[in-house]
């Protein structure tokens, strides 16, 4: 695993076109980033900080099957709450806010969980 990703490793996993290879420079700079202070960047949004971090490179295998499956399990009780949310077309606008919420705060809890395992690297 790596304890620094730089401008080149990141551009060779291809990122998307908002961030052209002048933006990936600006962000890692000369020396690169831990991959804790890529969880605190502040001009980067959390999917785009997880698809940074979600990789064999950052994280072991196994742990990456481990987040899967708990993010997974959050998700499918998340959706299920929000198909129990109500009838016809209030059923169907509460279903889309909840599933929406439910997304945005499983996205933030991955971030977290994510980060909270790269700290706990670090202090090992």
């Amino acid at each position: 695993m790596i304890n620094r990703l730089t401008a080149d490793l990141v551009w060779s996993w291809h990122p998307c076109p908002r961030y052209p290879r002048a933006r990936i420079d600006a962000i890692y700079g000369v020396d690169g980033l831990t991959p804790l202070q890529v969880c605190d960047l502040s001009d980067v949004s959390a999917e785009d900080k997880l698809w940074t971090l979600l990789r064999e490179e950052v994280l072991p295998a196994a742990t990456l099957r481990l987040l899967a499956s708990k993010w997974i399990d959050a998700w499918a009780a998340a959706w299920a709450a929000a198909r129990a949310a109500g009838w016809a077309a209030a059923r169907a606008a509460a279903r889309d806010a909840a599933r929406d919420a439910a997304w945005a705060a499983a996205r933030d809890a991955q971030l977290a969980d994510v980060r909270n395992i790269l700290a706990e690297d670090e202090h090992d």
